[in-house]
């Protein structure tokens, strides 16, 4: 029971954490008149009062989410569920972290603003495989399901999983792994940092400089920059960390700029969103047209795109239709809802939190194709566990009555 609250109490600090995020955009906009994020350095023309109503709606995905979350909680836990062995598992997931790191460092296959990439055909079909397992959430998985005490192998699955960020250029997958370490080992952190005090403050007077690193090593890793920029802290903290961690600005800026996403919208029919998400299984088929988030800045590169945010996608639907608003706001709650539910019969006891955490990501974000592979990706995880765990099974029987004759 304590360590249920424990880890609810985790969860709630990333429910926090994403609303400071937001709170930190909005007052980015109210102080300085300029957005921060994609859009750090852009003007704003939107009134306080407008301002003030857009923090608000953002933080509603949240709210929902962990709403969700809650009801959860408090349904019976008496349920069939698939039993998972710890050993199988984790050697099925560093199987999929080294085979992303291998595709990803000879093929270029994830890695941010590399062109589209080129593979012999037995390469692509394996490539193709993999790519149907979601490195970072099985990861998450494996990570929440190892007991606290076996160090070693955490360590290990958080070093693959930084050792993938830097192939494919993606630093922000450092914090990510702060924040799964938060919450797994949330009661030892949070005894040790009010008995040693002294670490928070340390960890706050170098952190500024931490993320400038971090930044500029992105730069060097995608080839657009030396490494050597300096940041004014106040433009690095909560221009650029806060707005990459939070949508706001990117939210507001479709209604700063109403009439030119209005009439973007206009070319999108009304099941854009649902259609996109299907891009997950069949991009050649549905992935054809561009995705709001390519269209969202002016002359973007084709392999670039920046969020519009779980409340921005909503506004844009609107955009295009009423209709079009509804059916995507039901898929959204809908998606949210499978999640969890699937979830919920894998037995490990912080499933609920495993499917808030993968759920954030989306409700940052707002893509389609990333609320659709938090579904697809716990599909499959739910029929691999269950094949897993009847070949482990039939294994075990084997050998059992080898050993008896």
């Amino acid at each position: 029971m304590n360590s249920n609250l424990e880890a609810e109490k985790a969860i709630r600090f990333t429910l926090i954490l994403n609303i400071i995020y937001i709170t930190i955009s909005y007052l980015y906009a109210v102080i300085k008149k300029e957005y921060n994020g994609d859009f750090l350095e852009y003007d704003v023309r939107l009134s306080e009062l407008v301002l003030t109503i857009i923090w608000i709606v953002s933080t509603f995905p949240f709210l929902f989410l962990w709403k969700i979350y809650k009801s959860y909680k408090r349904k019976s836990n008496k349920i069939k569920k698939v039993y998972i062995n710890i050993k199988t598992i984790q050697i099925f997931v560093f199987f999929l972290l080294i085979s992303h790191i291998f595709i990803s460092w000879f093929f270029g296959v994830g890695k941010a603003l590399a062109p589209i990439y080129e593979a012999p055909p037995l390469f692509k079909l394996f490539i193709q495989i993999i790519l149907r397992f979601d490195p970072n959430i099985w990861a998450t998985f494996l990570i929440f399901v190892i007991p606290k005490q076996k160090y070693k192998s955490i360590i290990i699955t958080i070093l693959l999983l930084i050792l993938l960020g830097i192939v494919k250029a993606f630093i922000g997958v450092v914090y990510s792994c702060l924040i799964l370490l938060v919450v797994k080992y949330y009661a030892e952190l949070s005894f040790f940092l009010k008995k040693y005090l002294f670490f928070c403050i340390i960890g706050f007077i170098i952190f500024p400089t931490l993320i400038e690193y971090a930044y500029n090593q992105r730069d060097v890793l995608r080839g657009v920059g030396e490494g050597n920029i300096k940041y004014e802290t106040n433009t690095l903290i909560a221009g650029k960390f806060a707005g990459r961690l939070s949508s706001f600005s990117n939210t507001a800026i479709l209604i700063d700029r109403a009439a030119f996403y209005y009439v973007a919208a206009q070319q999108y029919n009304t099941f854009f969103y649902v259609k996109r998400m299907l891009a997950t299984i069949d991009s050649a088929k549905f992935g054809k047209e561009k995705s709001p988030e390519q269209i969202l800045k002016e002359d973007t590169p084709e392999n670039v795109s920046f969020m519009l945010g779980t409340i921005g996608i909503l506004i844009f639907s609107l955009y295009s239709s009423p209709v079009t608003l509804i059916i995507n706001i039901i898929a959204i709650i809908l998606i949210c809802f499978s999640v969890f539910t699937i979830i919920r019969r894998i037995n490990f006891s912080m499933n609920l939190e495993f499917g808030f955490l993968i759920l954030s990501g989306p409700c940052v974000s707002g893509v389609s194709i990333e609320f659709f592979n938090c579904l697809l990706v716990c599909i499959i995880m739910f029929f691999t566990l269950l094949i897993l765990r009847t070949l482990h099974l039939i294994f075990s029987t084997n050998i059992y009555k080898q050993n008896a004759n």
